[in-house]
């Protein structure tokens, strides 16, 4: 192969590299509904992930904690990351869909994936940069392991979702500290240093995968 055959070749190896890269992270992420809403369920494997009443409750418990304080909680049920990893997918919704005060930075994202093989289903809790002094990251990972994946494996999805919900908008409103909650919930302060320790391992976990 002469040089400039070679040339040609690594060219065109780049370019269709680059248009799988591009093809592969275009998805688009779904957009905000209107009206808009604080529980949103678009899973269609799981329509029935809350009931009408307990998705109504839930909407009313969200409204009311947006109304009293301008601190916004979306809760989002999906099927599928559409390529994103559980932090990206959450922080987009966040951005694209106006979670929160902008100028605030409020906002929160809990999004859950039900469905799926083991390992599939994901649980993530975004917060805003606004609230992350009273709900640190690593305080989120002590909320779904000790508040919502124990109801999930229960199958009660409703309990799961109200008992994260509750701990994020009493930390929010300075009920109690992330440092007295992750005590009480992981017995002393072994629990906030696990769940720093989890995200650590998530977060060199997920770096080296997408390598």
């Amino acid at each position: 192969m002469n040089q400039n055959n070679m040339k040609k070749s690594i060219f065109l190896s780049v370019f269709f590299l680059l248009i799988i890269n591009l093809i592969g992270f275009a998805q688009e992420l779904p957009s905000a509904p209107s009206p808009f809403k604080l529980y949103n369920n678009l899973s269609n494997e799981m329509p029935d992930f809350l009931n009408d009443i307990e998705a109504n409750q839930l909407e009313q418990s969200l409204r009311a904690f947006d109304d009293s304080t301008g601190n916004q909680i979306l809760v989002l049920v999906i099927d599928d990351l559409l390529g994103y990893s559980p932090e990206e997918y959450a922080t987009s919704i966040g951005e694209s869909w106006g979670v929160g005060q902008e100028d605030k930075d409020n906002g929160i994202v809990f999004l859950i994936k039900p469905t799926g093989g083991q390992g599939e289903r994901e649980t993530f809790i975004a917060i805003g940069e606004g609230l992350e002094g009273a709900i640190p990251d690593a305080v989120t990972w002590t909320i779904i392991n000790s508040e919502v994946i124990p109801s999930f494996k229960e199958g009660d999805f409703s309990k799961g979702v109200n008992n994260g919900v509750n701990v994020l908008i009493d930390l929010a409103n300075g009920e109690y500290s992330s440092e007295e909650y992750a005590e009480n919930a992981g017995g002393g302060n072994g629990g906030l240093w696990f769940a720093g320790i989890f995200l650590i391992f998530w977060l060199l976990a997920y770096f080296f995968a997408r390598k």
